[in-house]
Parts: C-alpha cells; structure tokens; sequence
C-alpha cells in the first residue's frame, strides 16, 4: 500500500497545473522613414586681394544630408548666364561692386543658370565643392576697400 500511495503521489505531481506545453507567438515590428534631403552648411568664402593683383580664386563646399537612395540637385539662382553675380562695396572708395563668378569645384565650369550638380543619397553627408573667381573678367585692379554679399543655392529632388 506504501508503493501505491508513493506512485500515485508521483503521479499527482507530473499532472499538476504547473506543466504547460511550449508556445511561440510573432511580434509585428514597422518603422517609417520621412523622405529628406537638406543643405547643411555653405562654407563662407572671404578673397584676400594681394598688391597689383586683379583677380582671385577662393574654395569652398556645399555640405548635403540626403536618405540613402534620395536623388537630388543644386541649382545656383543668383547668378546671371555667365554664372555671375555682384557683392556690394561696403568700405573703401569708388562705391562700385564686384563682380563673382561661381563654378563647379570639380570641373571648373561656370555654375550658370542650367548647370546642374547633385547626386544620390548616401545616408550620410555628401560635400560638393565650388570656387569663386573674385573681380572676374574685368583685368582691371578692383577698386580700394570691403566687399560683401551672398549668393543662393538650392536643393530640389529628382527622380
């Protein structure tokens, strides 16, 4: 009678409502990811004239964050068909401005109104240089004194 109890007390514990049989269930995970595209950061550009010296080449980039596979251009909107623009005499004499021209930093090509740079996103910046020809296509020494202005680009998505 020992054995009996002994067994059924065993067996009372392996059909206990402690046991469960294994289970898997599935967790449904999204995400959404705005399409973005934006221009960081222009470097500023300051032309240091030396003497007798008529005109002058400074550089620069144009700093880019896009989602990876987001095509994208730049276009300059400031400048006029030979890709020039004007920065005005704040001190000095004369009172005349000068004249900018803008191009492409890799190929050297005048940044007119058509001319377009760009790319596709990397998910990580992408940098597109430019250089700026101070007193461009005048041969004459720029008038004494501080010049300033700006010029715009912008940044528009493509296909």
């Amino acid at each position: 009678m020992k054995k009996l109890r002994l067994v059924l007390a065993l067996l009372a514990t392996v059909a206990s409502p402690y046991a469960f049989a294994q289970s898997t269930g599935t967790g449904q995970v999204a995400a959404n990811v705005p399409n973005s595209c934006e221009i960081v950061s222009i470097d500023s550009s300051t032309a240091n004239f030396g003497m007798n010296v008529a005109s002058t080449m400074t550089s620069g980039q144009i700093q880019v964050l896009c989602n990876f596979n987001t095509g994208y251009s730049l276009t300059a909107d400031t400048v006029d068909q030979s890709g020039r623009f004007e920065i005005a005499q704040i001190s000095g004499n004369g009172g005349q401005p000068m004249v900018v021209e803008l191009k492409d930093g890799v190929t050297g090509s005048a940044w007119t109104p058509g001319y377009l740079v760009g790319g596709e996103g990397t998910g990580t910046f992408a940098y597109h240089p430019f250089q700026l020809e101070f007193n461009a296509g005048s041969g004459l020494l720029p008038a004494y004194g501080s010049y300033a202005g700006s010029f715009d680009i912008t940044l528009h998505p493509t296909l």
